[in-house]
């Protein structure tokens, strides 16, 4: 019979602008009838008392409604299903918190999708609560209140159904899986002189990055006694009390201050350009963070060197490290060094658009020079020509 029905429904929904324009009406002409403000019938499933819907089991709510009158017609109607936490929902929806789920249904017996719902129930708690996400009490069954809201399509036959309650639901709160940061870590503080007002960027590592263990770089400069922390997301502070281990050259540059709110600063001593290391693994339940912070050296190598062994550039008086003349022509390539990573996994280059410097990454699928990024990145070198990056800015140009 359902087959019989949805075969009858295409046409009736394609007729139905004829329908509705006509002038001249009959009575046995079916038309779209809607009265703004109706409601429809929304059933109380049949829940035994003593049964506990288990969310996370994967065990569905299921609803039962009748197709809102649209005269008649049985036109084809989205259902999108609301709920609360909140019981005064039985009546208004007024400052009440609810959640409209993303997943809607077609037909009028709707099984309420469990790990949408699950989510639902725990983000409602936890605002009504004044609490975090993970403190969601456990072995906790709650009563749910719902409701349905129907349309023919956007805008048009929108009405809602009565309010129903289901009690002994139960949402269960699952840590989301950990994973090492694969695209940036970020970093604020005094570096550059910088008084907390910017986020740098820190880049991973070619083919050191993976879901269990990552590695991100960036080269600074430290005025002396420069203090910062970093993150995974610009507003995650993470200082000194959360490194694991420190190493590298100037490990004994690093110490942990006083924030002023309760927790502590990274530290480093002595003025100079540093390359900041981050080694990232996750540990059971946490993140593990290990700095490796070394004196920043960076190196032009290839043809236009006129070596693969790399050669030196050095910081100018105002910040801006320079490359010793290029001997030939031929592309740039360029890097910075740390510890444990080949060259060509720490390179950059730039753009020649904007001359904004970016780095290599595993995404990218260079597989032997810029140009498989694209010819704005591959940049010519000339005899005679120098490489001047700006690390603050982000930025370099040959000339």
């Amino acid at each position: 019979m359902k087959t019989m029905i949805k075969k009858w429904m295409l046409p009736v929904v394609a007729l139905l602008p004829l329908l509705t324009s006509c002038e001249k009406d009959v009575d046995s002409n079916p038309t779209f009838q809607f009265q703004e403000g109706q409601t429809f019938a929304l059933a109380t499933p049949a829940n035994d008392a003593n049964c506990i819907v288990d969310l996370n089991a994967g065990q569905a709510v299921r609803l039962y409604c009748n197709q809102p009158d649209y005269g008649g017609i049985p036109m084809a109607t989205t259902y999108y299903i609301q709920m609360s936490l909140d019981q005064n929902f039985m009546t208004t929806t007024e400052n009440v918190e609810y959640r409209e789920l993303k997943n809607s249904a077609s037909e009028t017996v709707i099984d309420v999708n469990a790990s949408e719902l699950n989510d639902s129930i725990i983000s409602l708690y936890a605002l009504a609560n004044g609490i975090k996400v993970e403190e969601f009490p456990a072995n906790t069954p709650m009563s749910v209140f719902f409701r349905l809201r129907a349309e023919v399509r956007e805008g048009v036959g929108e009405c809602f159904s009565n309010t129903v309650k289901v009690d002994n639901i139960l949402a269960q709160y699952n840590a989301p899986e950990l994973k090492a940061p694969d695209e940036k870590l970020v970093f604020t503080g005094s570096f550059f002189g910088d008084g907390w007002s910017t986020w740098f960027d820190m880049t991973p590592m070619v083919q050191h990055t993976s879901a269990a263990l990552s590695e991100f770089k960036a080269v600074v400069y430290n005025p002396g006694d420069a203090v910062f922390k970093f993150g995974r997301a610009e507003g995650e502070y993470i200082g000194f009390d959360k490194l694991k281990e420190i190493t590298g050259a100037s490990k004994n540059e690093v110490s942990g201050v006083d924030d002023g709110f309760g927790g502590k600063n990274i530290q480093v001593a002595a003025e100079g350009w540093y390359v900041l290391h981050f080694i990232v693994k996750v540990a059971g339940t946490e993140l593990e963070y290990t700095l490796d912070l070394n004196p920043a050296e960076v190196f032009t190598i290839g043809d236009a060197t006129g070596n693969w062994d790399g050669t030196k550039m050095t910081p100018n008086s105002d910040g801006i490290f320079v490359s010793e003349a290029f001997t030939a022509g031929g592309e740039l390539r360029a890097y910075v060094k740390v510890s444990g990573v080949e060259w060509w996994q720490s390179e950059f280059t730039y753009n020649k658009n904007d001359n904004k410097i970016v780095w290599r990454t595993d995404k990218q699928n260079i597989q032997f020079n810029w140009t498989d990024l694209g010819d704005e990145y591959s940049i010519d070198c000339a005899a005679g020509q120098k490489l001047y990056v700006d690390f603050k800015n982000g930025t370099a140009e040959v000339k």
